[in-house]
């Protein structure tokens, strides 16, 4: 009986690590840092959501899912892209090096093996050119891609993060993570935080 019971309650102690999305030798989510919400999800109250869900054009080919902490995007269409992404203001944070991060895992079709747009972490910042007249509207100041690049394979939970410096005249800041191969990616413990010392920025 103490065998038994001692089995009964390992199984409780997996299926719980399960549900709670706490694998991986008890993997908690970490500090967010500058992102407003890393639940993915809709607001029943109507407030607008923090991240915006979008595709490359056409019929509907992602399916978007957040569970116990891992958001999943699946392809299930023709459409080469879909992504979600996340906007803040970039002016409190002109001069500063930021990096975000995240866990990703992916279950790809091994067949493919060419990405029309890279998966993964992505990072734009939009802005003023110096010198061109503001009535010429925001420009793209920086675009930066995860490290390590993402390939058309299978593979367990790996650590991918992007830095970037944030220029002068920057306005805002563009945060993505995108499906860009045939399957699915998962992803968790998404977060943005300021790095120094200023200025030092790992070049891809």
């Amino acid at each position: 009986m103490p065998v038994r019971l001692a089995y009964l309650a390992l199984l409780l102690t997996v299926y719980s690590q399960v549900v709670t999305g706490a694998t991986d030798g008890g993997w908690s989510a970490p500090d967010p840092g500058l992102l407003r919400d890393v639940t993915f999800d809709a607001k029943e109250s109507g407030e607008r959501q923090a991240w915006g869900r979008s595709q490359h054009a056409g019929e509907n080919s992602y399916r978007f899912h957040f569970e116990s902490g891992v958001l999943r995007i699946e392809r299930i269409g023709p459409e080469p892209w879909g992504q979600v992404k996340h906007r803040l203001d970039a002016e409190p944070l002109v001069g500063r090096t930021l990096e975000f991060s995240a866990e990703l895992s992916g279950n790809f079709s091994e067949s493919e093996q060419r990405q029309i747009s890279k998966t993964g972490l992505s990072v734009r910042v939009l802005g003023y050119k110096a010198g061109i007249p503001r009535i010429a509207g925001k420009s793209i100041l920086v675009i930066a891609h995860g490290v390590p690049a993402i390939r058309p394979n299978c593979f367990g939970w790996t650590p991918q993060s992007v830095r970037f410096d944030v220029p002068e005249g920057a306005t805002d800041i563009e945060v993505s993570i995108r499906l860009g191969i045939h399957g699915t990616l998962s992803v968790r413990g998404p977060r943005l935080v300021v790095i120094e010392p200023v200025g030092d920025v790992a070049k891809e």
